[in-house]
């Protein structure tokens, strides 16, 4: 996956996936308008969690965390077909999603 993908599943995760548990705080956009790293803090419970900062350039290792914890799920499915097509138009809001909420904490936390 480049680093361009990777760009655009953080962009589809900011602009629609993540707004139920997260608040943007901080963050860098290229010219383009792509996202190239999102600072999150919780959108709940301020002790939720502490902020963190996902980089679009994490979300490589992400997308292998999820194929590995999450293999059958409808997510996992969509990114299989998003890298053998090379294509991140495959990838909805929710599995841009899971491969933020992977990259911040490791798991799926949130849905």
């Amino acid at each position: 996956m480049n680093l361009q993908e990777k760009q655009d599943i953080l962009t589809t995760a900011v602009e629609g996936g993540i707004g139920y548990w997260a608040t943007i705080t901080d963050y860098d956009r290229g010219p383009d308008g792509t996202w190239w790293r999102v600072t999150l803090a919780p959108t709940g419970e301020p002790d939720e969690f502490e902020a963190t900062t996902v980089y679009a350039r994490d979300l490589g290792t992400a997308a292998d965390v999820l194929l590995e914890k999450y293999p059958r799920c409808a997510s996992a499915t969509a990114l299989r077909a998003a890298k053998k097509e090379r294509d991140m138009g495959y990838l909805d809001a929710e599995a841009a999603d899971m491969l933020v909420q992977i990259a911040a904490f490791g798991e799926v936390v949130y849905g």
